[in-house]
């Protein structure tokens, strides 16, 4: 028996890669990521994750056009070759264990449907069960879907009401909500009003300890922390921070203000502060850039542990023989220093004198 993952990226992919690790053990996966003009704005890095994800049989094609129902057929004519088809959204999580419940139960029916759970806010707070069921796992080549839940009226249904869909898409802020009713109430018997007056509800529900645990992983991520001048942006500075990115999930550089150059250096960068801070700015491995007064980070990433955003590495070069500056906060907080070793090939002080010299002449 095959079985395949029809997995949709609609709006967001802030749980795609724990969505596509619950799969991760079927035959083929099909990722489908139908955009809607209402979302364009939002980061879409569903071809990334998939190309991370590394798995032989993971297909991922992106539309448009489609109406929800239409997205369900394409996904099963790209799964035709699997006997069962799973079909989840990018921000919906049925565990292992439940994907081989509904299987050993699946013989003989077309499709099967089972509860599922709305997280909303802070995972505490949910619908704990829809009053209908959703619609989980079908019989690939023989139904037909002909609106957003319903497929063609001769198919055999089976309940599982002892297996739960986590559905966390529910934790966006208002203006999501507003939109993904004004889509999903018109392939809905529901009124946009009666969504919403669904999703507002709020009762205290407490998730399983493995989903938690599983959002959490998501939720941290690893910052590394550099700081320098970064004038007349080179070879040398981007290899370096693209290592120190390669060391986590998100680089943040300290880049430090024109007076402070002025004063270690004896005069100021070539570039002010503004104009480094663009060039930086637009590198692909950075994703922030903060502004330093001095050469010692500490305060830097005291300020960035109170918004939530704690540094776990401090890099400095190799070049660098002290102890580097921000060490004793880093380690006090579990974090630790790495050093990457200087780039020889390039320096923006031989830049710096090579154009002097060639405008001496």
């Amino acid at each position: 028996m095959r079985v395949g993952a029809l997995i949709k990226s609609y709006h967001s992919t802030k749980y795609l890669p724990l969505v596509l690790e619950q799969y991760r053990w079927v035959d083929k996966i099909v990722v489908l990521n139908y955009r809607f003009d209402t979302v364009k704005e939002t980061t879409d890095d569903t071809r990334e994750i998939c190309y991370r994800f590394k798995h032989g049989g993971l297909v991922c094609e992106s539309g448009e056009g489609l109406a929800q129902h239409g997205i369900h057929n394409r996904g099963l004519e790209l799964l035709k070759g699997c006997d069962y088809t799973f079909i989840s959204d990018a921000d919906e999580i049925l565990f292992p264990e439940d994907q081989q419940k509904i299987l050993s139960r699946m013989r003989g029916f077309q499709y099967g449907c089972c509860n599922i759970v709305d997280y909303n806010g802070d995972l505490n707070h949910a619908l704990p069960k829809r009053d209908g069921y959703v619609l989980v796992c079908v019989a690939t080549n023989e139904i037909k879907f002909v609106c957003i839940r319903s497929v063609q009226p001769t198919a055999r249904e089976i309940v599982l009401p002892d297996v739960t869909m986590h559905h966390l898409g529910l934790v966006f802020p208002k203006h999501i909500i507003d939109w993904k009713a004004d889509w999903e109430h018109k392939e809905e018997v529901q009124t946009k009003e009666s969504l919403l007056n669904d999703w507002d509800k709020k009762r205290v529900v407490i998730p399983p300890e493995r989903l938690v645990n599983l959002v959490s992983t998501v939720n941290r991520k690893t910052r590394v922390y550099v700081h320098g001048v970064f004038d007349l942006l080179h070879y040398g500075h981007v290899q370096y921070l693209k290592k120190a990115k390669s060391l986590g999930d998100e680089l943040i550089v300290g880049l430090i203000v024109d007076e402070e150059v002025k004063k270690v250096k004896g005069f100021k960068p070539i570039m002010n502060y503004e104009q480094r801070h663009k060039v930086v700015s637009e590198l692909k491995c950075v994703d922030y850039v903060v502004l330093q007064e001095d050469t010692d980070p500490t305060s830097n990433m005291q300020m960035l542990k109170g918004k939530g955003l704690g540094v776990d590495i401090l890099c400095r070069g190799s070049d660098y023989q002290d102890v580097p500056q921000g060490t004793k906060f880093i380690e006090e907080n579990g974090g630790k220093v790495v050093r990457i070793p200087y780039c020889n090939e390039i320096s923006s002080t031989e830049i710096k004198n090579k154009i002097l010299k060639e405008w001496k002449g």
